[in-house]
């Protein structure tokens, strides 16, 4: 659960004019948790109803953590999650897919991300 501003600022021993900056700092680091807590249960249980409908109400937040902190998943969880990422996240897919094909690293999820890459390439030809 995310803490309130007043159990931050209690915690808080910095001058106040850091204050604000110290605490959008332990905001965004519980969202990036939270998100990545929804993203791996949904990738356990695509079932779980909860976890989608987080994911869905905060796609902006996602999306940001799909582009830059998808390495913090395991290979099995990119796979899972390259797979369902354009069912979910249509309006951003090709920004999303683009990014992760420049900073993925391991080689089954390039070999996945080029495939899927390549299927909407062709999709994009036949269509013009």
């Amino acid at each position: 659960m995310l803490m309130s501003l007043k159990a931050i600022l209690g915690k808080l021993n910095v001058p106040f004019a850091r204050a604000f900056e110290v605490i959008a700092l332990r905001i965004q680091a519980e969202y990036r948790a939270k998100t990545l807590e929804m993203i791996r249960r949904f990738v356990a249980n695509i079932a779980d109803k909860k976890a989608a409908i987080w994911i869905v109400r905060n796609t902006p937040q996602v999306v940001a953590f799909l582009e830059n902190e998808m390495d913090s998943l395991t290979r099995e969880e990119r796979l899972t999650v390259y797979g369902f990422m354009e069912g979910m996240f249509r309006k951003h897919f090709k920004r999303i897919l683009a990014t992760r094909l420049q900073r993925e690293t391991d080689s089954k999820c390039l070999e996945l991300l080029r495939a899927i890459s390549d299927i909407h390439s062709e999709d994009d030809t036949a269509s013009t």
